[in-house]
C-alpha cells in the first residue's frame, strides 16, 4: 500500500519498503564513483560536473564566494576543485541534487523552512552524537 505524502510515516514503514525514496540523480552517482577511483583525478571529476550546467554554476559560484578568499576568479571547474577539495565535492554535488529535488515541491506537500530546520538539526545532533556517547560512557568509567 503506498503511502500518500500526507501520510504519518514511522520508521517501520521505510524499512518494509512501503515508501518509495528518491534515488541520487546519476550526477551524484558518477562522482562518488570518480572519487572513490584513486586513478581518477580532478581533470576526470570536471569532465563530469561539466556535463551539468547548474553545478558547474553553483560550484564557481560557491569557490568564488567570501568564504573561500581566493584572490582571484577561479573560472573553470577542474581549478574550483582543487580548491574546494575531494571530501567537500561530494557534499557540494549532493547539496545541488538534493535542493533541485526539493524546490519544485509545493508548501502545501512540504514547508521547506520546517524541512530544512529540521534536517539542519538532525545533522548536528548526528554530528554530536558520538562525543555525547563518549563522555556518557568516560563518565561511567571513573565513577
Amino acid at each position: 500500500m503506498p503511502l500518500s505524502p500526507s501520510s504519518f510515516c514511522t520508521i517501520n514503514d521505510f524499512l518494509s519498503g512501503e515508501i518509495d525514496l528518491c534515488s541520487p540523480p546519476e550526477i551524484f552517482i558518477r562522482i562518488s564513483q570518480a572519487l572513490d577511483d584513486p586513478l581518477k583525478n580532478a581533470n576526470d571529476m570536471a569532465l563530469i560536473i561539466e556535463q551539468d550546467p547548474s553545478l558547474s554554476a553553483r560550484m564557481l559560484k560557491v569557490v568564488n564566494s567570501a568564504f573561500f578568499g581566493f584572490p582571484a576568479t577561479v573560472k573553470t571547474i577542474d581549478h574550483a576543485i582543487s580548491i574546494i577539495g575531494t571530501k567537500e565535492i561530494r557534499l557540494l554535488v549532493m547539496t545541488t541534487s538534493v535542493v533541485e529535488k526539493f524546490s519544485s515541491l509545493p508548501n502545501s506537500i512540504l514547508d521547506m523552512r520546517e524541512f530544512w530546520m529540521h534536517s539542519l538539526k538532525t545533522a548536528l545532533f548526528a554530528k554530536f552524537l558520538p562525543t555525547i556517547i563518549l563522555k556518557n560512557v568516560n563518565s561511567h568509567l571513573f565513577l
